[in-house]
């Protein structure tokens, strides 16, 4: 891929940061960040540009307008402006409510793919700029997942006042939409980056259940320091290991999270895990009302939450679970491996990361 290389010296680490990008982003451009920790979504978020940023998930947008309430008004004032959320949950009466009080002021709208084209009715798209982010998905859900949905969005980009797509894990020229393939593309490389520490523990089939109720009871016991985040894609799996790890060595919700989607099924599966126990998120609201990372001993953590979520804990240790036996945890090493890795933001354990793996 023909990429015009832009290198960013060390003594920045986030886009922000960057002088060239002070202001914003360049236009209509595909924008390979290479690090899934340099803050581009936030650039745009917290810069004076009206924009729309267009994510695949609404986990993803829960998560940073969660961040943006904790941290509008404070003192370092990271979030300068309301962030609002459009998806399939939010009514028409809301986005018109939020259009008409946020006039005169800078606007940030996230949402969803599946939304787009109803905010598009709402709004003037020439008044904002359009941010895709995750762009890496477009393919994937173009295949067979969403085709209508990818086409519409990359028939949209012209639309608006300008557009940046964005990725850390870009996809190959060749496999590209041909909407995209024409874009003026830059890639960052980031001169203060640091290799990551990445150690396989390959187990048989039979052993992958008790190894890792070992690794969770020698971070309870404090055997090992610093707070477990296992990335494993199975709700069923990772329910049985915290019923074990209650039933058999007396711990509780207060030690353990499962982070999940909020769905019928997946309630029904915590609920018999024991009382305490429900799908839940990285960032969550207090009883202050304040949005806090949402940190715990043992933090299971299925794909609701593998792309786009930040988790803040400055103890965390990232370790990837892919179970031969099921299809649905095995994990394209390019992209949603390389996407876990940067999910702890402030991790001082952040550039060593464990699989764990069997083969069927």
């Amino acid at each position: 891929m023909s990429y015009e290389i832009m290198n960013i010296p060390k003594q920045y680490k986030y886009v922000s940061e960057v002088p060239e990008f002070n202001q914003d982003l360049p236009d209509n451009i595909y924008l390979d960040k290479t690090s899934t920790g340099c803050g581009a979504t936030y650039a745009v978020l917290t810069n004076d540009v009206d924009y729309i940023v267009a994510i695949p998930f609404i986990s993803l947008g829960e998560n940073k307008v969660k961040q943006s309430k904790s941290n509008r008004g404070t003192e370092s004032g990271q979030y300068p402006h309301k962030l609002f959320m459009v998806s399939g949950q939010t009514l028409d009466t809301e986005i018109r409510e939020y259009l008409k009080e946020s006039l005169g002021e800078v606007r940030k709208i996230m949402v969803t793919y599946d939304s787009l084209p109803r905010l598009m009715s709402f709004i003037n798209p020439k008044d904002f700029k359009l941010f895709i982010d995750e762009a890496h998905k477009l393919v994937e859900y173009a295949g067979n997942f969403k085709p209508k949905v990818i086409y519409y969005l990359l028939d949209s980009v012209e639309q608006f006042k300008s557009y940046v797509l964005c990725t850390a894990t870009p996809t190959k020229e060749k496999y590209l939409p041909e909407k995209v393939k024409p874009m003026r593309k830059i890639k960052l490389v980031w001169e203060a980056g640091k290799q990551v520490d990445f150690n396989h523990v390959n187990l048989k089939a039979n052993r992958l259940r008790d190894n890792i109720l070992a690794l969770c009871l020698s971070h309870l016991k404090g055997e090992q320091e610093g707070n477990l985040y296992l990335f494993y894609n199975s709700v069923l799996s990772v329910s049985k290991l915290a019923k074990d790890l209650i039933s058999a060595f007396n711990y509780s919700e207060k030690d353990i999270n499962i982070i999940c989607a909020n769905t019928e099924e997946n309630v029904k599966t915590l609920k018999r895990v024991g009382r305490g126990f429900y799908p839940r998120q990285a960032i969550e609201v207090n009883e202050e009302g304040i949005a806090v990372p949402n940190i715990k001993k043992i933090n299971f953590i299925t794909s609701t939450a593998f792309e786009g979520q930040d988790f803040w804990d400055r103890e965390g240790k990232t370790f990837i679970v892919s179970d031969g036996k099921l299809d649905h945890t095995k994990l394209d090493i390019a992209t949603q491996v390389y996407q876990i890795i940067g999910r702890l933001r402030d991790s001082k354990h952040k550039d060593s990361v464990t699989m764990i793996w069997t083969v069927a």
